[in-house]
């Protein structure tokens, strides 16, 4: 059983950094974690690459080289540069590898006790075990969304920084899961280009950018929106389907910002659809994220008729739909590189689902920022 938690990061820390409570980044400090993680990046680079068991010390020592070049001014990195006690790749890189570290109880952190063998987990009672595992959940949930708002490059698995899948919680280590998403981390290290160096590589920034939100995930741990965002945002994240994905973000958006309908009578200005676009319309405003008002307004008519018509089956639409923002994205989104020069609907849901999520970010910021506003606006 383990009280810390696998991230994507590799950086060599003198001492463990608090973020939330009771939550700290570190490394492996015993043998035994250096040892643990170092099976798991192991297992990781070799389901991936399945040559690599031959070819391990060239394409990893590239990896680490790399690292240490991109950090040559950082007295703690090139301190761990020579540090020579492991001469194995994976040991070396498991013990900068950067963890987090979770209270098995509230306040407490047990130094040295991260990983406890089968006997210590015998000797616990049923009630220690699941409140080690709330504290888990909890962990993984919260630094989740503290990510989602914090980063705006967030290419790894929809926002996550966390690889709790790594191994089983109850688990010593022996089974592996999901260890094939760490084989991102050896391609940023390792071609060093700025596309590929986004945040989820560059821990010290990383850092400081969760910390200068932490404040506001701290004062809204028990504010109940925030909570089913967060619990959500964790069922997002495993969605494979845009056309889910694109459900999903719209009904967390919904719950942020509108209220129910008036149910006496029909008014089409009182309806999910108006209240949605015009709500979001005003937020963006307020963040001067706002751009063309009418292009914007009609975008998110489109956005809003595209999560009925996957919600309702009618995939006739769906089509129609994406056909139309082909057209709104020539017009109006500059970036837009039209590479099929036709509509792919798979490339249109593929982008409404990264609108939607900048629209998230933006509007659950500022409920975290100010939850009096977001009482007058769903009203």
């Amino acid at each position: 059983m383990y009280n810390m938690i696998m991230t994507y990061c590799m950086f060599p820390l003198l001492e463990r950094k608090n973020i939330l409570k009771g939550v700290y980044f570190d490394n492996p400090r015993t043998m035994k974690e250096i040892e643990i993680v170092a099976n798991i990046l192991r297992e990781a680079y070799t389901s991936f690459i399945p040559f690599s068991e031959i070819k391990d010390t060239v394409l990893l020592e590239k990896v680490k080289d790399t690292f240490y070049e991109k950090y040559k001014d950082n007295e703690t990195v090139q301190l761990s540069k020579k540090d020579n006690h492991y001469k194995n790749i994976y040991y070396h890189l498991a013990k900068n590898w950067v963890i987090v570290r979770f209270d098995s109880q509230d306040g407490v952190i047990n130094e040295g006790n991260t990983i406890l063998s089968n006997e210590e987990i015998v000797r616990l009672d049923g009630q220690d075990l699941l409140n080690n595992y709330k504290n888990y959940v909890k962990t993984v949930k919260f630094i989740n969304l503290l990510t989602f708002i914090s980063l705006e490059n967030n290419r790894l698995l929809e926002h996550s920084l966390l690889i709790p899948e790594c191994f089983d919680f109850f688990q010593n280590g022996n089974d592996f899961k999901a260890v094939g998403d760490l084989f991102w981390c050896w391609f940023p290290n390792y071609t060093n280009t700025k596309e590929n160096l986004d945040d989820f590589t560059d821990f010290m920034s990383l850092f400081t950018k969760l910390k200068q939100n932490e404040k506001f995930i701290i004062e809204r741990l028990d504010d109940p929106f925030v909570i089913f965002i967060a619990d959500n945002l964790e069922v997002y994240r495993h969605l494979d389907d845009d056309k889910m994905k694109i459900v999903s973000l719209v009904s967390m958006i919904e719950l942020l910002i509108a209220h129910k309908p008036n149910g006496e009578r029909y008014n089409i200005d009182d309806s999910i659809r108006k209240q949605f676009c015009n709500k979001i319309l005003l937020i963006l405003h307020l963040n001067n994220a706002l751009g063309d008002l009418k292009e914007t307004e009609k975008l998110l008519i489109y956005i809003y008729d595209l999560r009925s018509a996957i919600a309702h089956g009618n995939f006739e639409s769906i089509g129609e739909i994406c056909e139309k923002i082909y057209k709104w994205r020539l017009h109006n989104d500059k970036t837009f590189i039209d590479t099929y020069n036709f509509c792919v609907e798979s490339v249109m849901l593929h982008y409404i689902n990264g609108l939607l999520q900048n629209y998230l970010k933006i509007i659950l910021t500022n409920r975290l920022l100010d939850s009096i506003l977001f009482e007058i606006i769903k009203k």
